[in-house]
């Protein structure tokens, strides 16, 4: 390739053929239409029945680390939704229909913020204490970027939401990692 005096690569060349390069080697998750790196179906019976809601990535978040909440009326639902966080398109709708707080609450699994945006979290299993407390353990199966991953430097968190029956006691949350490799 020739090069212009100096031996310096133009800018505009290099500013053209970024797309192409990101195209190869960007997460699955930051793609249109990438890979799922999910293990379980949504709602699996690995203990008390959940209606998946909403997952959304947020560029910023509601928090600093990862915790889960728990939406006990339609006021908690359109505070959290509509004032703490925006997701855009993503942001689900209040269905009367669907969500009837007098039986159910909502489950939010916040992942907390990242300096990376190929990270993202799905509620895959929602655990009963088993000792009669009602006490519940939320799943979430995190992907994150492994070799030869290029993923953005941006601070972003990811939200997945998902209704339960009642009564709920006590609630935690449990990550469990699944690396994807972008080789």
């Amino acid at each position: 390739m020739m090069r212009p005096k100096g031996g310096r690569v133009p800018l505009l060349l290099l500013l053209l053929a970024l797309p192409a390069f990101l195209a190869q080697t960007a997460c699955p998750e930051a793609t249109p239409g990438g890979l799922s790196v999910f293990g379980q179906q949504e709602g699996s019976s690995c203990g008390r029945p959940f209606t998946p809601l909403a997952e959304c990535a947020l560029s910023g978040g509601p928090s600093l680390g990862p915790e889960v909440r728990v939406l006990e009326d339609d006021v908690a639902w359109y505070d959290f939704w509509h004032q703490e966080v925006d997701c855009g398109a993503d942001t689900p709708e209040y269905d009367r229909d669907l969500l009837d707080f007098s039986r159910s609450v909502v489950l939010v699994a916040i992942g907390g913020l990242r300096l990376n945006n190929c990270f993202s979290g799905r509620i895959v299993c929602i655990e009963e204490a088993g000792d009669g407390s009602n006490d519940l353990n939320v799943v979430i199966e995190e992907s994150t970027p492994g070799r030869g991953c290029l993923c953005g430097d941006m601070l972003q968190t990811w939200i997945s939401a998902a209704m339960v029956d009642r009564p709920v006691g006590r609630v935690t949350l449990e990550i469990v990692p699944v690396v994807y490799d972008c080789q």
